[in-house]
């Protein structure tokens, strides 16, 4: 791994002074491909020289979210997001500049020497706590043979435990605040430590802190770039420790919040790409068994359902979930938070059958190749739920109650309505009853629900609207932008545009120069430039800008008619005479230059 020396870089608004070289930016971006950073966190559809994608920031049926590799910058221009690959790190990650820098610069292979202590911010020695933490739990794992004996015999291979940076615990015996005294070894404060979750505060003040976590098997979990950011506990020895938690999960951190974190993602994501599919379970040791079998796609979700931002996640990746959970009617029920929202947002949600056994950790244990099978053969959730019930149910108007409490609600929230009716066609058959009742059922569900929004629904801002004259000004710039040329507009038109956009035309040349903030808007106007223009012929794009020039200055002039359409309202009701006689005149010289210029662009 290369290593750099950082000194000095100043970016613009977005993103602050920060006491590094730009030598360390620049090789990181020699080194990543803006298509290769973002395909590693979103499906990316080729179109033409750029790449599409649904945004991963805004919720959108219609992609429009673009990826210029010529230009090396990505832009949503549905939510006004973009840059370049450290924008895109900062706002996919929510992180600050310096924390995607050192994420983009461990990905590149290059090892940053930061110089100035202010650098380490405290999500940054946050971080580096939760990494000695967990190396601190490794080391106690190595030493305790009976611990490594039970996860061996629960179906973990030595590689898998090390992959994973298992670790133990130490129990109450052998001291309450081993942990924590390491940690302060390590230059850690007593306000760092229990920020991030891994000590408590004493109630006797004279005891100050004890270890969160004590006698249990330590599973660390991942941010999205493969961070320890929280950890779960599993308690072991089990012996003379009745009524205490089987597991136990990190608190809410300024690392960690469980509604946004899914176990495994890190590892995961190039898989659930590669298959289309994202297989969803329900604890840490169903997701390391099922990596161990080779279904590689497999997340977990930590104590509660999928949330929107678990599926916005996902939703970047693919857009078909596989779900495993208890198949009893508690289990259908409980487990199925969220599916409802999955399918509200058009995802196709199939359901595993285990073929035996508890969970799929099990299933791997006895036989990896019958959980790959298992994965293969789900079924849709629809389906899932009428053979699950009609297996259980023998009485017939039970089952329609249960169909009715369970399933509907699924149906109700699946976007397409052809599929919609495919599903509907199948519930009567299995109810054995006509479709008009499951219909009118659906219905009665819709109404209530546009009774609940009316009532209490959230409320829709519009957003902000820009004039004709602006999106012809960045039009015209655009073009400009993307042939590298300021010639495109002649200089005696230059007075057409605002003093911000005449700066940008008389310094296109010189965009290294520009601010960040200027220079990533130079930047899309000219991908919008290329996206509307690519491929036409030159003279049809000087025809072009010439029309796009004359209803530029044509607005301009109707902006100034309808200014003295006023005045002359005024003076009118003030009988001014003389100031009327004046603003009429310059009022028909207005209107004849306006038809002027419309009469032209015939």
């Amino acid at each position: 791994m290369q290593e750099m020396r950082c000194g000095v870089l100043i970016f613009g608004d977005f993103w602050r002074k920060i006491n590094i070289m730009s030598s360390p930016v620049e090789q990181i971006k020699q080194r990543i491909s803006v298509v290769d950073l973002i395909q590693s966190y979103i499906k990316l559809d080729k179109a033409g020289v750029n790449f599409k994608a649904r945004c991963p920031f805004h919720s959108e049926k219609t992609p429009s979210f673009v990826v210029s590799p010529s230009r090396d910058i990505w832009h949503c221009f549905g939510c006004n997001r973009g840059g370049d690959i450290f924008a895109f790190v900062m706002e996919i990650e929510g992180v600050e500049f310096i924390e995607a820098l050192r994420i983009l610069a461990e990905r590149a292979g290059i090892k940053l020497k930061m110089e100035d202590p202010r650098l380490r911010n405290e999500r940054t020695r946050l971080l580096e706590l939760m990494k000695d933490a967990t190396d601190f739990y490794r080391n106690e794992l190595i030493s305790r043979e009976e611990v490594l004996e039970y996860l061996r015999k629960r179906g973990l291979k030595d590689s898998t435990i090390q992959s994973y940076l298992l670790g133990y615990a130490p129990p109450e015996n052998s001291g309450w605040r081993k942990l924590y005294e390491f940690l302060l070894g390590k230059g850690y404060s007593d306000e760092e430590i229990e920020k991030s979750g891994m000590a408590i505060k004493a109630e006797d003040t004279r005891k100050r802190y004890y270890d969160r976590f004590r006698g249990r098997i330590m599973f660390p979990i991942f941010d999205f770039s493969g961070r320890t950011v929280a950890f779960s506990g599993r308690i072991f020895p089990e012996e003379g420790r009745e009524g205490v938690g089987k597991y136990i999960n990190s608190p809410q951190t300024v690392l960690y919040d469980k509604s946004r974190i899914l176990y495994g993602f890190d590892r995961a994501k190039t898989e659930i790409r590669k298959k289309d599919a994202c297989v969803i379970v329900e604890g840490q040791m169903d997701v390391i068994m099922s990596h161990q079998a080779d279904v590689l796609n497999a997340v977990a979700i930590s104590g509660t359902g999928l949330t929107p931002y678990h599926l916005e996640s996902i939703g970047r990746l693919t857009n078909n979930l596989i779900v495993s959970f208890d198949s009893d009617e508690a289990g259908l029920i409980a487990a199925g938070r969220g599916i409802d929202l999955a399918l509200e947002r058009g995802f196709e949600v199939k359901v595993v059958s285990l073929p035996f056994g508890k969970d799929p950790a099990d299933v791997v244990h006895k036989d990896p190749v019958a959980w790959q099978k298992a994965v293969e053969e789900s079924h849709h959730i629809i389906d899932f739920y009428l053979k699950t019930l009609a297996e259980k149910i023998s009485d017939s108007r039970e089952l329609k109650r249960k169909a009715e409490q369970i399933v509907l609600p699924y149906l109700f929230y699946i976007e397409s309505e052809i599929d919609k009716s495919h599903w509907v066609g199948e519930i009567a058959k299995c109810l054995k009853m006509n479709e008009e009742p499951i219909w009118e059922q659906l219905k009665k569900m819709k109404l209530k629900k546009i009774k609940t929004e009316e009532n209490g629904g959230e409320e829709n801002f519009p957003a902000d609207v820009k004039t004709r004259r602006l999106l012809l000004e960045e039009r015209l710039l655009g073009i400009v932008f993307w042939k590298n040329d300021a010639k495109i507009i002649p200089d005696d038109k230059y007075s057409l545009f605002s003093d911000k956009h005449q700066f940008l035309l008389k310094n296109s040349k010189g965009r290294s120069k520009l601010q960040d903030e200027s220079k990533h808007y130079w930047e899309r106007l000219a991908l919008e430039g290329e996206l509307s223009y690519d491929g036409i012929e030159d003279a049809k794009l000087k025809d072009e800008v010439k029309i796009l020039l004359n209803g530029l200055e044509r607005e301009i002039l109707q902006g100034e008619s309808e200014a003295i359409a006023a005045s002359i309202k005024k003076f009118e009701a003030e009988g001014n005479e003389e100031a009327l006689a004046e603003q009429l005149n310059k009022f028909n010289d207005l209107n004849k230059q306006i038809s002027q210029i419309s009469k032209n662009q015939r």
